[in-house]
């Protein structure tokens, strides 16, 4: 088991936990939840739903892409995402 502190949300200390089968296999899965939170990608908040998350990615997009590109995206994420995933939470979502 490896813990990866991810700072402070809301006044409270937040840590993911990892785990391993092996010494290696849990260094290795606390790197990788390391770079991802140096990327932004490891979510601060335990609950987070779809919805919030295509939020917060379309906000963080709008400045690297053109806006029409933005338009495409919003619309994509309006018509079909939202609809059937922004209830979910991100945590519990799957490939399946």
């Amino acid at each position: 088991m490896g813990r990866v502190d991810c700072g402070w949300h809301d006044g409270k200390r937040v840590r993911r936990t990892v785990y391993g089968t092996t010494r290696r296999k849990c260094a290795d899965a606390v790197t990788k939840a390391v770079r991802d939170q140096q990327q932004g990608l490891l979510s601060l908040t335990p609950s987070q739903s779809v919805d919030v998350y295509l939020t917060d990615w379309l906000a963080q997009v709008a400045s690297s892409v053109r806006p029409t590109t933005l338009r495409s995206y919003q619309q994509v994420v309006d018509d079909y995402l939202r609809p059937d995933l922004g209830r979910l939470r991100l945590d519990r979502l799957t490939p399946q």
